[in-house]
Order: C-alpha cells, then structure tokens, then sequence
C-alpha cells in the first residue's frame, strides 16, 4: 500500500515538473534537461519552504 502511494505522489511531481518544464519552454518548443532539472529545484524549494512555514492553528 505504502508502495502504491509512494507511486502516485511520484507520477503527481513528474507531472508537475513536466507542466511547469513546457510553460516555461512555449508553445513552440519542447523543454529540455536543464529546464527540467530547474523545476525540480524550484518545486523541492517550494516543498522545503511550505514544509518550514509556521502552521497556523485554530484556523479553518
């Protein structure tokens, strides 16, 4: 189970990586490695940050 899950948020990065990869390249080209390895940066960044942001309790 714990595999399975593990697969499905991989499959959700990889998509998102590959969205962000294609935006950033245009309609008219194609992304290439080092687009892809910079998205992956940024969205390990993003993960780091909102990991560290201070949670806010008591709210909904």
């Amino acid at each position: 189970m714990k595999a399975a899950i593990n697969l499905s948020l991989d499959t959700k990065i990889i998509h998102e990586i590959s969205e962000r990869a294609d935006a950033r390249a245009g309609p008219d080209h194609r992304p290439n490695v080092s687009m892809i390895v910079e998205e992956l940066v940024i969205l390990g960044l993003e993960a780091e940050r909102s990991a560290a942001a201070p949670t806010q309790e008591g709210t909904s």
